[in-house]
């Protein structure tokens, strides 16, 4: 039997926002950096939750202002699942000024929407030197847990 081996891992993305024009900025954004892939979208956290438990993404892109279930809600519950993704909160604000709320929320980073459009590198900065390693020989970025 052939077998193959993945060397490189991409990190499977779920984008959540609830504005069609930061969705497509974002998916044509994601999909341009090498290591990331969009699976899914969701409007909603609801819709989010049901992504994460069906999909299994590894990287969750959560604008908190979403209608319905808001993304801080959204957030907990999938934090809740076991072996749940890393959820990056997004925000038109000063990351600092939700930091607090974003970790007792589950949230393993923030980042400034204007941050996110410069590089795939912000979003793993934020998730903490000690829980990546990005390799410089054009591989995709990998998460160890």
């Amino acid at each position: 039997m052939n077998t193959v081996t993945l060397r490189s891992r991409y990190l499977r993305t779920i984008i959540v926002g609830d504005s069609p024009e930061f969705t497509r900025a974002a998916c044509r954004w994601i999909e341009s950096e090498p290591g990331l892939v969009v699976v899914a979208t969701a409007g909603s956290g609801f819709a989010a939750i049901v992504a994460v438990n069906v999909l299994h993404p590894d990287l969750v892109l959560m604008d908190v202002a979403v209608p319905g279930m808001d993304g801080t809600e959204a957030t907990r519950r999938i934090k809740a699942r076991p072996e749940p993704p890393e959820v990056v909160w997004v925000t038109l604000h000063a990351p600092a000024d939700i930091a607090q709320t974003a970790r007792d929320a589950g949230a393993d980073a923030v980042v400034s929407k204007r941050e996110l459009g410069e590089s795939a590198a912000c979003i793993l900065r934020a998730l903490g030197a000690g829980r990546e390693r990005v390799t410089n020989a054009g591989s995709p970025p990998q998460v160890d847990r």
